[in-house]
């Protein structure tokens, strides 16, 4: 049974509204993620002949070197990254600065969690897409 149906709720949402206990929606939003993300990585597994419609990003490079990665995305849908894209794109992050709004920072071990639990979730996702990490 799925954590919403098992909840009762959407987990992600009522993580937010400030109802519940908070270590019980850790590990329902953990389950619920690992699910999503599990079912992305059997679905790609599943059709090996879809692979080239797929191009992979690690987040990590794309904050080091995003006119890279964009030109890479770009060339790989078969379309120019123009000055136009590029500026469109400069624009875009300069109003979405990284912690433009103070930093969020918090332990796992507050709601419950541990990283080899969180790593144990995520197992199959970390086989799979690691390299992206």
């Amino acid at each position: 049974m799925s954590c919403w149906r098992r909840c009762g709720w959407s987990p992600l949402r009522r993580a937010w509204s400030g109802q519940g206990d908070e270590a019980n929606h850790a590990v329902a939003d953990l389950d619920y993620a690992a699910q999503l993300v599990g079912r992305a990585v059997d679905f790609r597994q599943a059709r090996p002949e879809l692979e080239a419609r797929f191009h992979d990003v690690a987040f990590k490079r794309f904050m080091a070197q995003p006119e890279a990665t964009l030109v890479a995305i770009f060339d790989h849908c078969g379309m120019p990254f123009t000055t136009e894209a590029w500026a469109a794109t400069l624009g875009y992050l300069e109003e979405r600065l990284q912690n433009k709004h103070g930093t969020h920072s918090y332990d796992p071990a507050q709601y419950g969690l541990t990283p080899a639990k969180i790593a144990a979730r995520f197992s199959t996702y970390q086989a799979a897409c690691g390299n992206l990490l």
